[in-house]
């Protein structure tokens, strides 16, 4: 017998499950789409490794070891066969090479396996430089990951800054077209700048949302970030670069500004845009006396208005904005039931933050105006 675990169901598919969260390339070895077993981690304990040479997932849980030894199975076939098994412990045993069987009460299914030496050897990590909650870093992931570009063309917009200094902390994503910003008081008493890949920022959020109420420590070293909490680990590479100067897109001086409730406007808005040109989404909207309304038009569709009642006394105005990148940011403030937008002349940038203040952060979200508006 080369290996021989006893694992709890539940205790390897939650595990299973954050591995999944490393996206494989779309060219990549078969390494990507299997995940390392390790049963000399010590006694008791099982380590667990996924990764694509990019991002990697590493955690340690208990288990009933038989027999040392390391095996590599395919992480999405092993997680979809225990998600159909009860639960209680399983059986993970190989008496040959590649040859792995899983037996769960009268159920028995054999895998073949992957050579477990194609899996890299850990790295040390250094020690952390500071804590987040990972509650607020999962709320802090969600308002600021759409507007992080998707373009290849655009190296150095496919990531998030984690902007730390003595006097708070910045986080900040943009496409060119659009930016988030959220400063909370400061958690590191350097100054640093990181820049997270964007392929590394939904394993973050699933590694966030398994912490719970715990804490997340955050190391860094010339090439990697490590994000840890508890006996689970994701590092990610770490993007060399500048992240672009943000500081004058912030909008100053606005002067004007109104308050709607969230749910209604973002309704409008899904009704709106379905009329609009499918290139640029772009929905105009005027601000009138105590009203808000957009409309959009195409020739391929027709045109729609919608009116939404809002508290506003002032000059009137209109813009045309992508009503995508609105909608965007009105799901991901689900909490907030009503909306601040601040707003100066046509040719500017408007700004939507949530209407209530206080919390562990401040959120800004600012979106130019659409060119052919």
């Amino acid at each position: 017998m080369l290996f021989a675990i006893r694992p709890s169901r539940r205790a390897l598919l939650a595990e299973l499950s954050l591995a999944l969260s490393i996206p494989p390339h779309k060219f990549g070895s078969a390494v990507e789409t299997h995940v390392l077993l390790d049963s000399t981690a010590g006694v008791g304990r099982i380590s667990l490794q996924a990764t694509n040479f990019d991002e990697s997932f590493e955690s340690t849980f208990n288990a009933q070891v038989d027999v040392l030894g390391r095996v590599a199975l395919p992480t999405r076939k092993l997680h979809d066969y225990l998600r159909q098994l009860p639960d209680g412990d399983i059986t993970i045993s190989a008496s040959e090479p590649h040859v792995i069987i899983v037996r769960s009460g009268r159920s028995m299914t054999r895998f073949t396996g992957l050579d477990p030496d194609a899996f890299p050897s850990a790295k040390p990590v250094r020690e952390p430089i500071f804590h987040f909650p990972a509650e607020i870093l999962a709320a802090v992931l969600r308002r600021t990951r759409f507007a992080i570009s998707s373009e290849d063309s655009r190296y150095v917009l496919k990531c998030l800054l984690l902007s730390l200094g003595p006097e708070h902390t910045r986080v900040v994503s943009t496409d060119g077209n659009r930016l988030t910003l959220i400063e909370m008081p400061s958690a590191s008493t350097e100054s640093l700048a990181i820049l997270i890949p964007r392929t590394g920022i939904d394993p973050l959020m699933a590694l966030a949302g398994a912490a719970g109420a715990n804490e997340i420590a955050v190391a860094v070293d010339d090439t990697r970030i490590c994000f840890r909490a508890g006996a689970r680990q994701l590092s990610t590479h770490r993007m060399a670069g500048n992240f672009p100067n943000y500081e004058p897109v912030l909008p100053t001086g606005q002067g004007r500004e109104l308050t709607v409730e969230r749910q209604p406007l973002l309704d409008a808005l899904e009704h709106t845009v379905q009329f609009a040109d499918s290139r640029k989404s772009a929905v105009k909207i005027r601000i009138l006396e105590n009203s808000l309304e957009l409309s959009a038009s195409s020739p391929e569709f027709g045109s729609a208005r919608e009116r939404v009642e809002v508290k506003f006394v002032g000059e009137s105005f209109a813009a045309g904005y992508n009503a995508s990148f609105l909608c965007d940011f009105l799901r991901a403030t689900e909490s907030s039931p009503r909306i601040s937008i601040l707003f100066g002349d046509s040719q500017s940038a408007i700004e939507l933050r949530p209407a209530e203040r206080g919390g562990p952060f401040t959120y800004r979200y600012v979106v130019m105006p659409c060119s052919d508006h």
